[in-house]
């Protein structure tokens, strides 16, 4: 089992960050991140692996590392069902084809100079 999807399902077991289709809710996982939370750093401190991760032992305190948690569960491929699954480009197409790589575009203008 991957790491992502060993957080993902420790974080399903919240229902405040499970939409009515058994989804997470990444919107709902990271506001509570944000603002520290006690049931979702408790829930992260239960499992030895994600502890490790984003938690950092400070003479013999737990220190929940907000930013890096936040900056994993933005990562492009932490869910499947994610907007960022999808590559980061932005242009025009031509069934899958992008016109930069279509070898048939033309600009044409109405005058010519002479």
């Amino acid at each position: 089992m991957s790491f992502s999807t060993k957080l993902t399902d420790l974080l399903k077991t919240d229902l405040r960050f499970v939409d009515d289709e058994g989804e997470l809710v990444l919107a709902a996982v990271q506001d509570a991140a944000w603002k520290t939370d006690r049931a979702l750093v408790k829930l992260l401190l239960s499992d030895p692996d994600i502890k490790e991760v984003f938690f950092e032992e400070i003479e013999g305190h737990w220190i929940f590392e907000v930013n890096k948690f936040i900056d994993y569960t933005a990562q492009k491929n932490f869910l499947d069902n994610s907007y960022t699954r999808f590559r980061n480009r932005i242009g025009l197409t031509i069934g899958d084809k992008y016109l930069r790589k279509r070898g048939d575009v033309a600009l044409v203008w109405p005058y010519k100079d002479t």
